[in-house]
């Protein structure tokens, strides 16, 4: 099934314009978490002059609207991907950049944070290391 942004905006509704519909797509059909500067640069390649400011209030603009999600997977630079997406984590090479996917039960931890009476409303876990190739 492929994924259509024309629908998402209007199921969401949200204004359908060009610069938005282009960021929502790149972050759907990336591989990969992207970051803004990545983002800008695919959007430039597809002849879409967007200018920066509005590429950062786009996303985060979607962040606020759930469709996409921010990833730091490097200090200072902020990444995203689909909302959409299973939850998640990632592995990320220290050496060459590469970023797998990884699903993982977390009941464990989970049930031992709820014996703390912690409130967790959102999380994040990111593994740094060396691939296989870097190792």
């Amino acid at each position: 099934m492929t994924f259509n942004v024309d629908k998402l905006l209007r199921d969401t509704d949200l204004r359908n314009t060009p610069a938005r519909r282009a960021i929502v797509g790149l972050i759907h059909k990336a591989a990969r978490p992207v970051s803004a500067p990545e983002i800008m640069l695919n959007l430039e390649k597809e002849n879409l002059l967007v200018n920066k400011t509005t590429v950062y209030r786009e996303l985060a603009f979607l962040v606020k609207k759930h469709i996409v999600c921010e990833v730091y997977l490097k200090p200072d630079l902020v990444h995203y991907e689909s909302a959409l997406l299973p939850h998640h984590h990632h592995l990320v090479c220290d050496n060459c950049g590469r970023v797998e996917e990884i699903q993982m039960d977390e009941s464990a931890l989970l049930s031992f944070i709820k014996k703390t009476k912690f409130k967790v409303k959102r999380h994040s876990l990111e593994f740094f290391g060396l691939c296989p190739k870097c190792a």
